[in-house]
């Protein structure tokens, strides 16, 4: 016999393959699912085949594109699977779905002169980068970059000038970039700064800008000369009017004066010529001649001194001499200011530098202030890229802060500018969505288009609301096949059952004069809600409701309106909310008093019959509510057939005698349960009833009460009703006859209840 054939052991599974298989599964099972996807792409970098990469990566980037850290991952996988040309593919495919990424389009230029890239090709990269980034808040690392590489190329002229572009912008580092440009133009010459085309025009500006200061400076002299002339010719003018005028005798005293000793006559005026100090010499001012004007003794051959202000006379000379010599002084001054003039107005090559480094200047000090302004609302900004982590309530705030400061200054570009930012961050917010998309919608309609197909399609593609935004948009846009798409969308996958969305979608079918789509929606959504039981009560009675309101205001359908309450009540003859509203609805309707009355006690009668499933108290508040909709709406004979019916079902006497605690009392402020009724709230929130209640509190008054009533046992007190009945209940509680008759002998004085 042959033995048993040995087969050969199982081959063992690579267990890398397997690892990448159990994640590939995880991720089919749930694709949105950011951790998953990222545990998939770990896999298959170790499992090293580039093509499942590849799928694993375009699945990755269809659900979160913003990842720009993914971007340069992908591409550094093509690159290191020799592939260089791949991987520019990957960098374009990542620009062109996160344009608003500093970071991505440093990588980016980075990897093209990583490859030997021609300056050309990576100096279009940085200009592309910039005309989308080059205004954030953030963006000097890539202009620092541009500004490096242009430098290193040997483009001094092109690396200043892309300094100046960079000051234009409100940057973080402002300063920095701007004393680094200082740093630069200090060691270069003003040919390798200044471009040939502007240095022209930076000579003759600094030309003018001397030559109107050696104006300036020329007047100035010119001005203080003339006022030095004024001022010497008004000193000779007022020591020539002191000459002329006549000195007056000096006043000598009639008595001799008193000395110390005894006194002797004639020795008065010698004592006082001894005690006069002596006079300082004096030059005589000169007279209009030119000659020096002799001293003017007066009577007693005293000397009248000239005034002190006058200054020193000229040297002797005549007046024509001195009028022909200040011409020529003048002329001499004058020639000099021109030569100095034709001197210091040579423009040399550092002032044109520093001409050109001032402009610098002057941009930098207009960027600055738009810095300080926007500073405290870009601070508060810690999150500015994509992450699936969620915000939180500060960061979205700081972001809609600044969004509001953007709109108020009134820039629309800058403001599209901070919205796309806005959105990288925010971008599974349809919130910050619909914003932008009404920003835009109005300015530029086809730019509002684009943003709402990325938050429908991609961003927010599984949320709702971004859906009913869609529709809504392209419903105004009249892409109506669209619209109705996203109506279904919801309605069908995202959200079967959402109430929001069904009356949203069949409001849409309306407006496009469909009123059988319009139904079959709320007949839909109506038979879903019923199949969930006790769980989609709630839900199914406001669709109901929500569909005999729809039929009864769009297209005043009644019969079809009553119809609806009618199927539903024989499904859920326990719904307060299906009761109240078919109700409501014959209230409501355009009808005569009578007929109306009619209906309308007719579904009270019923809800308040024991054939239904309604509680006592429920039964109860209705029947109350049916004898006030009689009184509101229908004839004296109505009022009292709604008031025996009353009486007949819940025999009110038989607890106007028996005293409620005052547990039951309702506190102040505290809502009663046909308030709660009446705001919609269903049975199972409503307060609980107390199962008998008295008709109102009484007071009995001992000084009216009969004998008969005297003998027979002392009524209790009744407390407040722990609840009124609904609506106009509360009066008819009030009232006493309103019940049943009461025996005479047994009938009490009461005071009417306060409330």
């Amino acid at each position: 016999m042959e033995g048993p054939v040995d087969t050969p052991p199982e081959q063992q599974k690579d267990p890398v393959l397997e690892a990448f298989e159990v994640q590939y599964a995880a991720v089919k099972g749930d694709p949105r699912d950011f951790n998953k996807l990222v545990g998939l792409i770990s896999a298959a970098e170790k499992l090293g085949d580039i093509a499942k990469l590849r799928e694993v990566y375009d699945a990755f980037f269809a659900e979160y594109p913003l990842c720009f850290g993914y971007w340069k991952k992908f591409a550094d996988a093509e690159n290191r699977h020799g592939s260089p040309e791949a991987a520019l593919g990957v960098y374009e495919r990542g620009v062109a779905a996160i344009p608003y990424s500093v970071d991505l389009w440093g990588h980016y230029a980075s990897f093209k002169q990583t490859i030997g890239a021609s300056s050309e090709d990576v100096q279009s990269v940085f200009e592309r980068g910039l005309q989308f980034v080059g205004t954030d808040y953030a963006a000097y690392g890539l202009w620092s970059k541009y500004i490096n590489y242009t430098a290193g190329n040997g483009g001094s002229k092109a690396a200043a000038l892309i300094y100046r572009r960079a000051l234009g912008q409100p940057l973080k580092e402002l300063d920095k970039c701007f004393n680094s440009l200082t740093d630069f133009v200090s060691q270069l010459t003003v040919d390798q700064v200044v471009p040939d085309e502007e240095r022209a025009a930076l000579e003759a500006q600094v030309k003018s800008m001397q030559e109107a200061a050696f104006a300036a400076q020329q007047k100035a002299a010119e001005e203080a000369e003339t006022a030095a002339c004024n001022a010497a010719q008004e000193a000779a003018e007022h020591a020539a009017a002191a000459a002329t005028v006549p000195a007056a005798p000096m006043e000598m005293p009639s008595a001799p004066m008193a000395l110390d000793g005894p006194s002797t006559p004639g020795t008065e005026r010698k004592a006082s010529a001894e005690e006069m100090p002596a006079a300082a010499p004096q030059t005589p001012p000169p007279t209009a001649s030119g000659a020096p004007q002799d001293a003017a003794a007066d009577a007693d051959g005293a000397i009248t001194p000239p005034p002190a202000s006058a200054p020193a006379a000229a040297p002797a000379g005549s007046a024509a001499d001195q009028t022909t010599g200040a011409p020529e002084g003048g002329a001499e001054s004058a020639a000099s200011a021109e030569e100095l003039i034709l001197l210091d107005t040579n423009v040399t090559d550092e002032d044109v530098k520093e001409a050109w480094l001032a402009g610098c200047q002057a941009i930098y000090e207009a960027s600055k202030e738009e810095v300080g302004r926007r500073k405290v609302f870009e601070d508060a900004i810690k999150r500015p890229y994509f992450h699936v982590k969620a915000l939180d309530g500060a960061q979205l705030a700081a972001w809609s802060r600044l969004l509001d400061y953007a709109e108020e200054r009134g820039d629309n570009s800058v403001t599209t500018h901070l919205y796309e930012r806005c959105l990288v961050a925010c971008a599974q917010y349809h919130d910050f969505w619909a914003r932008y998309i009404r920003f835009l919608e109005p300015r530029e309609p086809e730019a509002a288009k684009d943003a709402m197909l990325r938050a429908q399609g991609i961003h927010c593609k599984a949320q709702p609301e971004m859906q009913l935004l869609a529709a809504r948009f392209l419903e105004r846009h009249g892409d109506i096949a669209a619209a109705r798409a996203a109506y279904e969308l919801v309605l069908s996958k995202l959200a079967p059952g959402l109430v929001s969305a069904v009356l949203a979608c069949a409001n849409f079918e309306r407006r496009q004069g469909v009123k059988a789509a319009a139904c079959r929606i709320f007949d839909d959504a109506v038979a879903a809600a019923a199949e969930k039981g006790p769980q989609g009560e709630k839900t199914y009675a406001f669709l109901v409701v929500s569909h005999a309101h729809f039929l009864m205001q769009s297209y005043k359908d009644i019969d079809a309106a009553r119809a609806a309450f009618a199927a539903a009540l024989q499904k859920a003859p326990g719904s307060i909310t299906l009761w109240e509203g078919a109700i409501h609805l014959e209230e409501s309707v355009d009808a005569p008093g009578e007929e109306k009355a009619r209906k309308a006690l007719a579904l009270y009668a019923k809800a308040a019959g024991s054939d239904t499933v309604l509680s006592e108290a429920e039964r109860e508040d209705f029947s109350a509510r049916a004898a006030a909709a009689a009184d509101l709406l229908g004839t004296a004979q109505m009022v009292e057939m709604a008031e025996r019916l009353h009486c007949a079902r819940f025999r009110p006497t038989e607890r106007l005698t028996r005293p409620v605690s005052s547990a039951s009392r309702p506190s102040s402020g505290q809502k009663r349960p046909a308030d709660a009724s009446a705001a919609g709230a269903s049975p199972a929130n409503k307060q609980a009833r107390p199962a008998e209640h008295p008709a109102a509190s009484y007071a009995p008054a001992a000084a009216e009460a009969t004998a008969a009533s005297a003998a027979a046992p002392a009524a209790v007190p009744a407390a407040a009703p722990a609840a009124a009945p609904a609506y106009y209940g509360q009066a008819a509680y009030g009232y006493p006859g309103y019940y049943a008759q009461y025996p005479q002998q047994a009938y009490p004085t009461y005071t009417y209840p306060q409330y």
